[in-house]
């Protein structure tokens, strides 16, 4: 479901994506880490024109290490 419909017509869409990313990792203290990322998009998803549709996300968190 997407914006309310629960059907569409997808045949203008690419069903695969890369997204190349670049990030970086800090490390607090031996256990505990934070981290950001950039995903690139290069491609357009829209195959047929019209609205040039491209997708790029920032990802950020933190994490624990197990040891």
């Amino acid at each position: 479901m997407v914006n309310g419909a629960t059907s569409g017509n997808f045949d203008n869409i690419k069903s695969l994506n890369l997204f190349p990313f670049l990030g970086s990792e800090y490390k607090i203290n031996d256990h505990f880490f934070a981290d950001a990322r950039y995903h690139f998009n290069f491609i357009e998803v829209n195959k047929k024109g019209g609205l040039p549709t491209k997708m790029g996300f920032l990802q950020a968190g933190i994490g624990y290490r197990f040891q």
